[in-house]
């Protein structure tokens, strides 16, 4: 995969919950990493979804601002955590 070193291109990142022994198939099953900047599994993590730290991880990893932030859907408290981070 490559990734292009950009701040005008958006990046994806996929976040996951679950064991990383049944995410890692799913995933290669379907051939994302052609398509997907980075993956956070949530097994791999010390937290999971909805946990903030996993949103603030994202950002670390697209080189992005909480301001800059566009998660695809509104998953109700799934993405509760991601709408409370700022760049205070």
């Amino acid at each position: 995969m490559s990734i292009v070193n950009d701040q005008t291109r958006n990046r994806f990142i996929l976040n996951t919950n679950g064991p990383e022994f049944s995410q890692i198939p799913k995933l290669e099953a379907v051939s994302l990493a052609e398509h997907v900047d980075h993956f956070i599994i949530g097994g791999q993590e010390p937290e999971q979804k909805p946990a903030r730290s996993i949103f603030d991880k994202a950002l670390t990893l697209a080189n992005r601002t909480a301001s800059e932030r566009n998660t695809g859907a509104d998953f109700g408290t799934a993405t509760e955590p991601q709408r409370n981070v700022s760049d205070a």
